[in-house]
């Protein structure tokens, strides 16, 4: 609405008519300038009826009110401290019907009906004095034929259609239709003409209380005064048309008129001030209505007299023939109201000048001398100070005739010394203010402590001049010759020099404030102590200056040239060298925050000690320059060189940096945190002690750059680029970096501590000794890296490809390495501990000496990897593949194997006590002096495998294959062998002491020396076995097939045997007291020379079995069948053979005394010594033969 504008220039009355949509009538609008109003602190809002109450009060009352405007007091803020506050009133107009309105639509607008006066229309109920009254008009007057207005939709149709058609009614039409029809162009021009009448008839009482015009100001004619408002009504033609403005504008600083339509504008402004601060030309564009001539009564005559002096010589022109009127249109309007305004306030202060002037018919004439302008300072003391007598200021010049001549009491203000030849003048202290010296020659002329303020000196000529303490405040200088000038202690502030030679001139302790010099030369000069703030020098030239203790806050050097210029202890601050030149620049000990470089040339620039905050320098060239201790924190160099620089100690923090270039750049304990370095190149970049922590690196390039202890925590680098980068010591935590490419880079000793390096590449990479704990580097590339002595504790390393890479004594406790792939991996005395590694690849990889205690290599491929002498207590192995893995030495206690599979592995003296290898499938597998106790094989295949001497005390073998398995000196106590295939098993001289057979198929197995001592093999086959010299100690063999077996000279006591199947079995030698033979078939079994005392063989079948020799000493045989068995010889004293069969028994020499023979038939020629027949106890007649001595049965009970 723009109220808050005229709120900041504090206006004292506003009229606000608001037309956004708002059918509620909630006054948003209004509501939200309130609100910026008290932010801003400009102002605060009271209800003028009673300033005690809230004013949102007031306005939530509009919506029913009858008052057409909402009438609100302002109370401003005061502008300085202990100043006092203002008041100013808002009438604040609403579009909308009042309650109850009635009035017709209305027809469309009439020119008749514009020109004459407002008549309120029948039926409305606004209050048209604005008191808010209930004044309301009768509804029975209102037009029959037109329907009311308040019907009115925002459609093309009309009449009865419209009435019944939806949407939003008069006047709360959407602000979306923007096509009305004239119709409601007229209906909505005439409420606002009702509800504005009121606003403004009060405006009108409270500027003329008697309801009068304002009175023209005192002592002023009427005609001077209607002249006046005829050139402001010019002046306001020119504002209103752009192209005069704009040519108004450009003129004033390049034509001849300059000087005329400066001094015009500067009188003006010193007549009719305006509020805030504007300048001249902002201050004249506010002269629009000759309300603003009532500021004409409070000027004093102190102004006046300002005004009139500023004003000089042009006073006198005639505007429309005044030089540059016609190509100026606005010129010679502004020139005239100046003129005119010093003419009505001239009968007020000089009336009898005006009365003079009147009537001889002369313009009022300006007075000999007055008081200066108040922006002018007081002049210098005339006095002089002492000269050399070499100096040719020395000799006393007299004055030129053409200088005489202007001389007015003393002095030469306003004198008209145009191309003057003034060379040599001695001009000390003088007072030439507003002279006109346009192209006048001063040169080597004196003019210490000269007053040329407001002066015209277009293309003079001062060179070598002595300017000491001399003033050119305002001065037009454009195209002068100052080269060579002492001008130590002048003021040129505010002066236009444009195109002025300034070259080596001497200027310590000078004054350019707001001085325009554009496309001036200053090269060479030398400014100490000097004050160039708020200076125009673009395209100026200031090559090789120097500039020491010197104010340039806010210059202008726009495409300036300052090569070689040497800037000492200066005041630099929001200085614009946009596009300039500083080549060679150097910059000591200053400060420049905010400094403008926007492409910029600094090549082999120089600047140390200085502050450069918050500068802008995008596409600025830094190329081979130098900084020391210089701060540039919150800088924009986008898209800036700095190739081949050197840094130190450079603060570039929180700078934005995209795209910038800092190729083969030297930087050391630079500062570069939360700088945006996107885009950027540091390729072959030296960087030490360098922090970059939280800056943004995303697709920067820093190709072959060296960064040495350099920081780059919490830094984002999405696409990085570090081919064959070297980072040494380099701190890169929690960096977010996915998708860089690290190929061939050195991170020797960095901390990637949180770092995210994801689907990154770091082919060739070198890491030795880096810290990355917790590091996220899932889908990395890194085939052939190197990670020796690396810290990678809880990295995330999941399908990363790290083939061939060398990770040796690298520390991996509790890392992801799920699908990793490490083939031909350098793994020695790396650290798994705890980590995940399942379905790794980790095929001919180097794991020796490597810890694996608690690590998961789960469906891991490690083929042909080498794990001598590795560690891994609670290893987890489940499914991997072992094929040709070397394992001889490894320290894995209760690893778990379990579904591993592997062929040709090796695990010679590994130590894998409690290890689960349950249904693991290794084929030919050699574990020469394994140690497994107390680990689990079962439903294990391993055929063919060599487990000489390997130690399975209490392993669970059960149901495992070992066919042709190699178990000589193998240590099988205890362990569980139920239904295991050890067909063709070699367990020779192994300790099988209360291991458990029980349906183990174990033909042609070699038990040979063999300890089975409280053994089970219930149900196991033993067919074509060995088990010679075996401790059969307490054996259990109940239902055993030992056919064709092997049991020759073995030893045991108390071994059971019963139900087993002993066919053709050798039990030759053997040692079995108090075996269990019942029921066992021991047909053709050879038990000769046997020891079987004290045995049970009840029921046993021994068919043509060989039991010569044997010692059967008290066995029981009752029911046994000995058909054609030969017991030559056998030793069966005391057994006892109840109910034998020994059909065709060879029973030579055998022994039988006191034998129980009750139901046994003897044979017929059964060879038996009668001897040997003593004590036999029979029930069935024995066999003619050799059968003297033998008693009676009963005898024998």
């Amino acid at each position: 609405m723009g109220v808050l504008l005229l709120l900041r220039r504090r206006m004292p009355l506003i009229i606000c008519s608001d037309a956004c949509e708002d059918m509620n009538v909630t006054l948003r609008a209004l509501l939200d300038t309130i609100h910026l109003a008290r932010a801003e602190k400009l102002c605060s809002f009271f209800d003028v009826r009673d300033p005690r109450r809230d004013v949102q009060l007031s306005m939530a009352e509009v919506r029913h009110s009858r008052c057409p405007y909402l009438h609100l007091g302002i109370r401003y803020e005061p502008t300085e401290a202990g100043g006092e506050a203002m008041e100013g009133e808002l009438l604040y107009i609403r579009m909308r019907l009042a309650p109850d309105d009635a009035a017709p639509e209305r027809g469309l607008l009439e020119k008749a009906e514009l020109m004459g006066k407002p008549i309120p229309p029948h039926g409305s109920t606004f209050d048209s004095n604005g008191n808010g009254g209930a004044r309301r008009h009768d509804a029975s007057d209102a037009s029959d034929a037109m329907p009311p207005r308040r019907e009115m939709n925002g459609l093309w149709c009309s009449g009865p259609c419209a009435r019944r058609c939806p949407g939003r009614r008069f006047p709360d039409f959407g602000t979306g239709n923007q096509f009305l029809q004239p119709r409601h162009f007229a209906n909505l021009c005439a409420l606002g003409a009702e509800m504005t009448l009121p606003a403004v008839k009060y405006i009108a009482q409270k500027i003329c209380p008697n309801g009068t015009p304002p009175e023209p100001p005192a002592k002023v004619s009427e005609s001077v005064y209607q002249r006046l408002l005829e050139s402001l009504r010019d002046w306001a033609e020119v504002l209103d048309e752009p192209r005069h403005l704009r040519l108004l504008r450009s003129k004033a600083t390049t034509e001849p008129m300059t000087s005329i339509l400066r001094r015009s504008m500067l009188a003006v402004s010193m007549l009719v001030p305006a509020e805030g601060g504007k300048g001249a030309l902002e201050t004249c564009r506010l002269l629009r209505s000759s309300d603003q001539l009532s500021a004409l009564e409070r000027v004093t005559q102190a102004q006046f007299e300002a005004a009139e002096q500023c004003l000089g010589l042009c006073a006198s022109l005639d505007p429309d023939d005044a030089p540059g009127a016609a190509a100026a249109p606005g010129a010679a309007a502004l020139l005239r109201l100046a003129q005119l305004m010093l003419q009505l306030l001239a009968a007020r202060f000089r009336p009898q000048q005006v009365q003079t002037a009147r009537a001889s018919g002369r313009a009022p004439s300006r007075p000999a001398t007055g008081a200066e302008g108040p922006r002018l300072p007081p002049a210098p003391p005339p006095s002089r100070a002492p000269m050399s007598p070499m100096s040719p200021e020395a000799v006393e010049m007299p004055l030129p005739e053409t200088v005489r001549k202007q001389m007015v009491q003393g002095h030469l203000r306003r004198a008209m010394l145009p191309h003057a030849q003034l060379d040599l003048v001695n001009l000390e202290g003088h007072d030439l203010q507003e002279a006109f010296l346009e192209g006048a020659s001063l040169r080597k002329a004196l003019l210490r402590r000269a007053r040329l303020d407001l002066a015209s000196l277009r293309e003079a000529n001062l060179t070598s001049a002595n300017l000491t303490e001399a003033r050119f405040c305002r001065a037009m200088m454009d195209g002068a010759q100052l080269g060579q000038i002492q001008g130590a202690s002048c003021d040129f502030s505010e002066a236009s020099m444009n195109g002025v030679l300034m070259r080596t001139s001497q200027l310590a302790n000078a004054k350019f404030r707001q001085a325009v010099m554009q496309r001036a030369n200053l090269g060479g000069c030398k400014f100490s102590d000097a004050s160039l703030e708020d200076v125009d020098l673009c395209h100026g030239i200031l090559n090789q200056a120097v500039l020491e203790n010197t104010n340039l806050r806010n210059a202008q050097l726009r495409y300036a040239e300052v090569r070689n210029t040497t800037f000492k202890g200066c005041n630099l601050e929001a200085v614009d060298f946009a596009a300039a030149d500083l080549q060679q620049v150097t910059m000591i000990n200053c400060q420049a925050v905010r400094l403008q470089l926007c492409k910029t040339q600094l090549i082999q620039a120089v600047i140390k000690n200085s502050n450069l905050r918050g500068s802008s320098g995008a596409e600025a060239d830094f190329s081979s320059s130098q900084m020391d201790d210089v701060v540039l924190s919150g800088s924009d160099f986008k898209r800036s060189i700095w190739k081949g620089s050197k840094l130190t100690k450079v603060h570039l923090d929180n700078c934005a940096l995209i795209s910038a270039d800092f190729a083969t750049l030297r930087a050391e304990r630079c500062l570069l945190d939360d700088a945006d370095l996107r885009s950027s190149n540091f390729q072959a970049a030296q960087l030490s002690v360098c922090s970059f922590s939280r800056c943004q690196l995303g697709a920067a390039q820093l190709q072959r750059s060296e960064l040495n202890s350099c920081d780059l925590q919490e830094g984002h680098a999405p696409g990085v680029r570090l081919q064959g980068a070297k980072m040494k010591k380099s701190s890169l935590k929690n960096l977010v970096a996915e998708g860089a490419i690290l190929d061939d880079a050195s991170f020797v000793g960095c901390d990637f501590d949180g770092a995210q390096l994801t689907k990154c590449s770091a082919k060739n990479a070198n890491f030795h000794n880096a810290k990355m704990m917790r590091a996220q580097m899932p889908n990395l590339l890194a085939p052939a890296s190197r990670w020796d002595g690396a810290d990678l504790t809880s990295a995330q390393l999941s399908r990363a490809e790290l083939n061939d890479a060398n990770m040796a004594e690298a520390i991996l406790r509790s890392a992801q390495l799920s699908s990793c792939a490490l083939r031909n991996a350098q793994l020695p005395g790396a650290s798994f501990a705890q980590a995940k590694a399942e379905c790794a690849d980790l095929s001919g990889a180097d794991l020796r000496n490597a810890t694996l205690d608690f690590a998961d290599f789960s469906q891991a491929n490690l083929t042909g990897a080498m794990l001598q002498n590795s560690s891994g207590d609670h290893a987890i192995l489940t499914g991997c593949i072992l094929d040709s893995a070397q394992l001889g030495g490894a320290k894995m206690p209760s690893a778990q194997l379990s579904g591993a599979r592997a062929a040709q592995l090796v695990l010679r003296r590994a130590k894998m006590a409690g290890a689960d290898l349950s249904k693991a499938c290794f084929r030919a597998l050699e574990a020469e002096a394994l140690e497994l106790q107390g680990g689990c094989l079962a439903g294990a295949m391993l055929p063919a495998a060599r487990l000489v001497a390997a130690n399975l005390h209490e392993v669970d073998l059960r149901e495992a294959q070992l066919p042709d398995a190699k178990l000589v000196r193998a240590d099988v106590s205890r362990a569980k062998l139920d239904s295991a295939n050890l067909m063709g098993v070699d367990l020779r001289q192994s300790i099988c002491n209360g291991a458990s057979f029980q349906g183990a198929q174990m033909r042609s197995a070699k038990l040979d020396a063999a300890k089975l001592a409280e053994a089970s093999l219930e149900n196991s086959i033993l067919s074509g076995s060995t088990l010679t010299h075996t401790d059969l100690q307490g054996v259990q063999a109940r239902d055993a097939r030992l056919l064709e077996a092997d049991l020759s000279f073995s030893t045991g006591r108390k071994a059971v045997f019963s139900g087993a199947d002993l066919r053709k079995t050798k039990v030759i030698g053997c040692q079995l007291e108090e075996a269990n033979f019942d029921d066992t078939n021991l047909v053709e079994a050879s038990l000769r020379t046997s020891k079987i005392c004290w045995s049970s063989m009840l029921r046993a079948r021994m068919g043509r079995a060989d039991l010569s020799q044997a010692q059967l000493q008290r066995v029981n045989m009752t029911g046994a069948d000995l058909f054609s068995a030969t017991l030559d010889e056998a030793d069966l004293q005391d057994a006892c053979l109840r109910d034998v069969s020994l059909d065709d028994a060879r029973l030579r020499c055998c022994r039988l005394k006191r034998c129980d023979l009750r139901g046994t038939q003897l044979p017929e020629q059964h060879g038996i010594l009668q001897k040997d027949l003593d004590g036999v106890v029979h029930d069935l007649p024995l066999p003619k033969g050799r059968v003297d001595g033998l008693k009676s049965p009963g005898r024998a009970r």
